[in-house]
């Protein structure tokens, strides 16, 4: 890998101008990407066989600090990227192929956090498709309204009222409320409080 990249300096690149520079830094954006993503992959691997002891460190973020010259915080982030996506195989199948940048591939990641394991395997489908036409800005703001839409909690109130209740018992108003109440828990409604009508009565 690193005979390859330096093959590329031996390219003139003030002979390079328009739609052939644009392509060649397309092109080696993604390559840069589906590089990551490899590193991605074996860096969960080297984390779960604990090779970091083998070399002397502490934990694997001491090693990505000292082996790989990364900084402390972004050795972490990456780290808990490569861990949320052995949750998102198809993310990362997507990432490594070239299909999503690393930055999408972040984005989704964080849906295993945001949502749980089983929301973000629910909500992967259509966030790949949404990295397909977003840049990873708008990917996240796709990700921030299905966040709200699956924990958005409706509150509700329950209003009772009956008619005639000659013995001032309120066996009427208090089943009606039990059966709103028993509603309100299937739907997930949080909040329910309790209004009672009073009834008309002729003077």
């Amino acid at each position: 890998m690193g005979l390859a990249a330096q093959a590329f300096d031996a390219d003139d690149i003030l002979d390079m101008e328009g739609a052939s520079l644009s392509a060649e830094l397309i092109e080696m954006r993604r390559g840069i990407d589906r590089l990551e993503a490899q590193f991605s992959r074996r860096l969960v691997r080297f984390d779960v066989t604990r090779g970091y002891e083998r070399e002397g460190a502490a934990d694997l973020i001491s090693w990505l600090r000292w082996a790989c010259r990364m900084g402390t915080g972004a050795a972490a982030r990456r780290l808990h990227l490569a861990r949320q996506l052995t949750e998102l195989p198809d993310t990362e199948a997507a990432w490594r192929s070239g299909a999503i940048s690393t930055g999408h591939a972040t984005v989704i990641g964080r849906t295993v956090d945001e949502m749980g394991e089983d929301g973000a395997h629910a909500a992967e489908p259509a966030l790949l498709e949404a990295a397909g036409q977003m840049n990873p800005g708008h990917t996240s703001v796709t990700l921030y309204a299905m966040t709200v839409t699956a924990t958005a909690t409706i509150r509700a109130a329950i209003y009772t009222r009956i008619s005639s209740d000659p013995d001032a018992t309120h066996l009427g108003v208090n089943r009606q409320e039990q059966d709103c109440r028993e509603l309100a828990d299937r739907r997930g409604w949080e909040g329910c409080r309790r209004l009672r009508g009073r009834r008309h009565q002729r003077v």
